[in-house]
């Protein structure tokens, strides 16, 4: 992602997956969170019995805090517990001060950027 002249970015989204799948993505954050803060935007909600487990985070990071998030997407988006195709999936909206939107889309072992949908500005009210 580009650089931006923001003092804040918000980050927001969720990943979702088999149980296995989200397991490994909580062991990965869990272990990274002593070297990176950012990471306690991470939450993990208990007893989700609906065959979906999800993963969320919301958080505002310092503009360098992009590449880091987007880099730790790509390691987390390959990840298959139950399988050999990844299966997890999910979308992220990031957004700066000046209303620059850009999603992050998770699917298919990969993280696509997109540029942000209008639709989605009253999030930054």
């Amino acid at each position: 992602m580009g650089a931006t002249n923001a003092a804040l970015v918000n980050i927001r989204g969720w990943l979702e997956g088999a149980r296995d799948d989200i397991a490994l993505v909580r062991d990965f954050v869990e272990e990274e969170v002593v070297n990176e803060w950012d990471n306690f935007g991470w939450r993990f909600p208990h007893q989700q019995n609906t065959g979906h487990w999800y993963a969320f985070y919301g958080l505002h990071v310092e503009p360098d805090g992009i590449n880091w998030f987007v880099n730790q997407l790509r390691q987390l988006a390959p990840l298959a517990a139950s399988g050999s195709k990844p299966l997890i999936r999910g979308l992220f909206i990031v957004s700066d001060e000046q209303m620059t939107m850009t999603q992050l889309h998770v699917r298919d072992g990969q993280v696509h950027l997109e540029p942000g949908d209008s639709k989605y500005a009253y999030l930054d009210a």
